[in-house]
């Protein structure tokens, strides 16, 4: 399980592309208040999160240390008990995360260094850094990236 949420998160940078270009597209244009949320909030979230920390000039620690608070903060099993009638196919205890064995489910439902790692890793390696990944893969120009700073800190 672990390996596999290595591989989820080696694949974000690119999966998210389009979404994480509409995100910092909106918040350029002042666009905002806006909500970023996947199923439990920790994996795109996390990432789209960390993303936008990181172009605004957040060290990389600080981000990861944001993105750890997920597992202080989330209680992903009660999540997944009292979704009944949601539509969100968490119907009831049967559900198959449920019928996990524990220590798999564990893995999963945790923010773990080595995941936002794994991301911010591919970054490096596959578009030479987060500016080049944010400008090159994103499209977001320096001009862009300075409204984004401007709506956000100023």
């Amino acid at each position: 399980m672990f390996d596999a949420m290595i591989a989820l998160y080696r694949g974000l940078p690119n999966r998210m592309r389009e979404r994480l270009q509409g995100f910092l597209s909106c918040i350029a244009s002042g666009d905002m208040p806006l909500i970023v949320h996947c199923a439990a909030g920790k994996d795109r979230t996390g990432f789209a999160i960390a993303v936008l920390l990181l172009a605004l000039g957040v060290p990389r620690e600080t981000v990861i240390e944001d993105y750890l608070l997920t597992n202080q903060v989330s209680d992903f099993e009660h999540f997944i008990r009292t979704r009944k009638d949601t539509g969100l196919g968490l119907a009831d205890a049967r559900h198959p995360l449920l019928a996990m064995p524990e220590e798999l489910r564990r893995v999963l439902l945790s923010a773990h260094t080595d995941f936002l790692g794994a991301a911010l890793e591919q970054i490096d390696r596959e578009f030479g850094g987060l500016d080049a990944y944010v400008e090159r893969v994103l499209e977001i120009t320096p001009k862009v990236r300075d409204r984004i700073l401007a709506n956000l800190l100023e």
